[in-house]
């Protein structure tokens, strides 16, 4: 990392982070690339049989429960850590969606395989690892369902969602390959990411801009493939690597931040940390002091819709948490001045 006024730690992620293989992978017949995420979710409602109703954690951006209602169907929400969701499933009407989270990188808390295995013809179990770049290599297929991941979000291609399926049908594959890609979508990204890597405090403000613009004008319906230029550079990727530099980091950033802040349930097994997230009362202030450090911690997902009674682990979550970056751009030596950073705004607030 440049020791310039301008490092940062967090936000998108810039290019040239990520370690390479010199022969690329190819991936299985039954995945499926999209441009991001929500794509891919639309494209199981419109390819993977008629849903009316669908299941999610209240715990989440508040786009996929609302997205599930514009395509009419009715949504149940559990609450996050609630392992018993089949009652749940089974008072919802017809056929339902069930989206499994993979919240933060840890693994899912609830048994997703059996509750496929139950409800087979009545459930579709769509795992969803919108927060992992290869949770499609590292997570068994529900029957009759998806494993979707994101590795446009954890790495530095510019577009690009797996959809690993259990099975698809031949005019399932038509029907995707008639679909166009994203390209002029995913050049905005790439120049969103370019300007953020500038160290140029003007050209960083434009990169914003850019990221913005993408955000709210990305179609999801209809759904696009995901660009060839990125598929291409996502074959290269080094799991092993991309695995390795963020649990090192996880690891190293928690062992110097652990005793300032609230963890969460021990129960959670880490596999692949897509942040180092903890709770904090009143984080508005930390979160404010570090951004003016230029350390972006975020506060996903605080706009998230729950019943409190019904849902207080989502509460707590949407008031409490707060994620600091632990990515492939960065090492040891990165984390240890991340972590000072962090512990003298909260000493400048005791």
């Amino acid at each position: 990392m440049s020791e310039s006024i301008f490092k940062r730690f967090g936000g998108t992620i810039t290019p040239g982070c990520d370690q390479l293989l010199l022969e690329p992978r190819t991936l299985p017949d039954n995945a499926l690339c999209f441009s991001h995420g929500r794509a891919a979710m639309i494209w199981i409602i419109h390819n993977a049989g008629k849903f009316d109703s669908a299941a999610v954690c209240a715990y989440t951006w508040p786009e996929i429960p609302n997205m599930m209602r514009r395509y009419n169907c009715e949504v149940g929400t559990f609450d996050f850590m609630q392992e018993n969701i089949l009652d749940l499933i089974q008072r919802l009407p017809g056929r339902c969606l069930v989206i499994i989270p993979i919240f933060y990188g840890f693994d899912p808390w609830i048994d997703y395989m059996s509750i496929a295995e139950k409800l087979e013809g009545k459930a579709f179990v769509l795992l969803d690892g919108a927060q992992t770049a290869f949770g499609y290599e590292d997570y068994p297929v529900p029957k009759f369902g998806a494993v979707l991941s994101c590795p446009h979000k954890a790495t530095s291609i510019n577009d690009g969602a797996i959809l690993l399926m259990d099975e698809i049908e031949d005019f399932d594959k038509l029907n995707y390959k008639s679909l166009d890609t994203g390209d002029q979508f995913s050049l905005i990204k790439k120049n969103g990411r370019k300007l953020l890597a500038s160290q140029n405090e003007k050209e960083e403000l434009k990169g914003l801009e850019l990221v913005v613009q993408l955000e709210e004008t990305w179609p999801s319906d209809p759904p696009q493939r995901m660009t060839l230029k990125s598929y291409n550079e996502l074959s290269y990727i080094d799991a092993s690597s991309h695995y390795f530099a963020r649990k090192q980091n996880y690891d190293y950033l928690k062992g110097r931040l652990e005793s300032y802040f609230l963890q969460l349930p021990e129960k959670l097994n880490m596999r692949v940390p897509f942040a180092y997230a903890v709770l904090m009362k009143n984080r508005k202030i930390l979160i404010e002091k570090l951004t003016m450090k230029r350390v972006f911690a975020t506060s996903l997902w605080h706009n998230a819709i729950y019943d409190e009674e019904i849902h207080p682990n989502a509460a707590d979550l949407a008031s409490n948490l707060i994620a600091f970056p632990i990515d492939q751009r960065y090492d040891i030596g990165d984390m240890d001045e991340l972590a000072d950073i962090v512990i003298s705004c909260l000493k400048h607030d005791s």
